[in-house]
């Protein structure tokens, strides 16, 4: 009965998709080729005719399958508060990508860009919503203006994905370390082969203008070509936690960003003011107010970068003042050291706090209406951001109260065997709480789909999800009388990554590995510890293998392992007598698993099919209810038009 079952809801989405190709073919067929876009002439008298009009798009359809042993906990003791175990639908989780979207742009004169979208959305469950089709990134206006002074440029309107600088307004980066095996929503259609042979030759898959920017909504003002080689960027608006729906209390962002090249140097001046008011009146103010200044030096191939300032986060109940901040990195080229690497080093205050720049913030939380209480725990919603505790990150995502440095370098063994090793070493300015976070990472994309953007969910109320992954937390026990840990806190992280190429003329395959081991501990170290000294360690191990069956055609596998290990100063789980946090009980012994296959296919020239299927599991030897074992599988079609 059960086979039946199944059976029938894998043929009504091989249905949905078999519909979605068909429906995306005869589209495509009956596109009129001699079409000629002309001027609009019609309307009264004097006015411009739109000189271009362009529309484009795409289709995406996203079929998803998932099937769980046991529906996963969100609100313990709630039974109607459960991810459902079992799911077939369209649409993901998230809101972006939509299942259709259309670009719409018109230029009225040279100088002047008018542009918008049209997007049609699917739910999770596959109901669509009250308003299926809205604006997606909104209406956006652009005008520019060439003067004797300089070239000025005005954006407004809508959703602009723009930056800064590095530790005000952008996004991590980071240096490229993760499995491909999932292809991120806003991709071109490229099969896994190609995406592996750019990975492989230059470190990185494609991405979109999102890349390392954040979103911002309002007016921006960009002045180039100024007297002085002088040029500045001004932001005046909302960001996403201030935009919240529905709220008529005003919220506001400023940002103001000034450069000034000399030969082959760049000197600027950056601050953002991030401003809430808390009620209704707006009488009681809280934000983020942060000034830095940035140099930028290339020299004989070396790149020199670096970032300092001061930064506070106010309200009436959170004083503490101005705190500063550094970011010094060094990169050196080949041609000089035979094996390119770079160092940076870091120092970022407790004080230092912004939700929008290329670091972390932890044990805080930014007042809003939406929020975080002040302990940094949100009553259910993350309001758009994260809070982080003190956590475990990848080499290069450092967060505030820390001090350290990284250590990166790249060799290439042979032309056909390449090997990048990255190092980092952080400690705790000052204790600001007892709590540990660690994050996931080979099965963090269906996981996260469980339930979007809350904190603190899960059997054991530890979750924290966010876009596309989430992270757990646990608590050092072994604290003082004001309930701190004894000791400053110190962090490690080492990721090894290997690339493989092997070219078989009957079919050519990339062998990609990355391993990231990372350690909390009381003492200090260059390396990180992988002995039971450790608070918490965490091992990663993602391996992927891409075939190239033909040019149209492309084979991917996925196998990764993840364990996650305490010592006997962590809070313990309920493994031996029953009762959670008990001292007979252990500390967590997590230990997860994913077996991956996946298929993609170019149909046409702007049409590619995409298959993913995976197993996966995470057990806790300590903590028995944080069991999950179940399979996913997606189903993406993606035309371009």
């Amino acid at each position: 009965m059960k086979k039946l079952y199944l059976f029938t809801h894998y043929f009504s989405l091989f249905l949905l998709t078999f519909f979605g190709i068909i429906s995306c073919q005869l589209y495509a067929q009956e596109i009129d080729t001699g079409f000629v876009i002309r001027p609009i002439s019609g309307g009264p008298l004097g006015l411009i005719p739109l000189k271009k009009i362009s529309v484009n798009g795409y289709y995406r359809f996203f079929g998803i399958n998932r099937d769980l042993e046991n529906s996963f906990v969100v609100i313990p003791g709630n039974q109607f508060a459960n991810a459902p175990n079992f799911v077939l639908g369209a649409g993901d989780v998230y809101r972006d990508p939509p299942l259709m979207l259309i670009n719409i742009s018109a230029q009225p004169t040279s100088k002047t860009y008018i542009g918008m979208d049209y997007a049609l959305y699917h739910n999770f469950t596959g109901n669509i919503g009250n308003s299926p089709i809205n604006l997606n990134l909104g209406i956006n206006l652009t005008g520019s203006i060439q003067t004797e002074a300089g070239k000025f440029t005005a954006h407004m309107g809508g959703i602009n994905w723009t930056d800064m600088s590095g530790m005000l307004f952008s996004s991590f980066i980071g240096y490229q370390r993760y499995s491909i095996f999932e292809r991120y929503p806003w991709e071109n259609n490229s099969v896994s082969y190609d995406r592996a042979s750019n990975y492989f030759e230059y470190g990185n898959i494609s991405r979109d203008m999102r890349f390392g920017m954040q979103a911002f909504k309002g007016m921006m003002i960009d002045g180039n070509e100024l007297p002085g080689n002088i040029s500045f960027r001004l932001l005046y608006g909302v960001t996403p936690v201030q935009s919240i729906v529905g709220s008529k209390i005003p919220s506001y962002t400023f940002g103001l960003r000034v450069r000034k090249k000399i030969n082959n140097q760049t000197i600027g001046f950056n601050m953002m003011n991030y401003t809430s008011f808390i009620d209704s009146l707006a009488i009681e103010e809280a934000g983020i107010q942060l000034q830095t200044f940035s140099y930028d030096l290339v020299w004989n191939g070396f790149d020199l970068a670096a970032e300092m300032g001061r930064g506070q986060l106010y309200s009436n109940t959170q004083k503490e003042g101005w705190g500063e901040a550094i970011r010094v990195k060094i990169k050196t080229p080949a041609k000089i050291t035979k094996i390119p690497f770079d160092i940076e080093g870091f120092y970022m205050s407790p004080q230092f706090v912004n939700y929008y720049g290329n670091f972390l913030s932890s044990n805080t939380a930014f007042l809003s209406t939406s929020s975080v209480n002040q302990t940094g725990n949100s009553a259910g919603g993350s309001g758009g951001i994260s809070n982080f505790a003190g956590s475990i990150t990848d080499v290069g995502q450092i967060s505030n109260n820390r001090k350290g440095f990284s250590f990166n370098f790249w060799v290439d063994i042979t032309k056909s065997t390449k090997l990048n090793i990255g190092n980092m070493v952080s400690s705790e300015i000052k204790s600001m709480g007892r709590i540990l976070d660690f994050g996931h990472k080979i099965n963090a994309l269906p996981f996260s789909r469980f339930v979007p953007f809350v904190n603190n969910v899960g059997a054991y109320s530890n979750w924290t999800s966010y876009f596309r992954g989430f992270s757990q937390s646990m608590e050092i026990t072994d604290t003082n009388s004001m309930g701190m840990p004894k000791t400053l806190t110190n962090f490690n992280m080492l990721q090894v990554q290997l690339k493989q190429k092997v070219n078989f003329p009957w079919m050519p395959f990339y062998l990609l590995y990355v391993g990231s081991f990372g350690s909390a501990q009381s003492d200090f170290n260059i390396i990180p510890t992988f002995s039971n000294n450790a608070y918490l360690r965490t091992f990663y191990h993602e391996f992927d293998a891409v075939f190239m069956v033909n040019k149209e055609v492309s084979l991917i596998t996925s196998y990764g392992k993840e364990y996650i290990i305490g010592n006997s100063q962590l809070n313990k789980g309920d493994n031996l007598d029953g009762k959670l946090g008990s001292p007979l009980n252990n500390a967590i012994n997590q230990e997860s698993f994913l077996f991956g296959l996946g298929l993609d296919l170019a149909i046409s020239k702007n049409t590619n099919l995409y298959i993913r299927r995976r197993w996966f599991s995470q057990e806790d030897k300590s903590f028995v209810k944080d069991n999950i074992k179940g399979t996913e599988t997606t189903i993406e079609l993606k035309l371009y038009f």
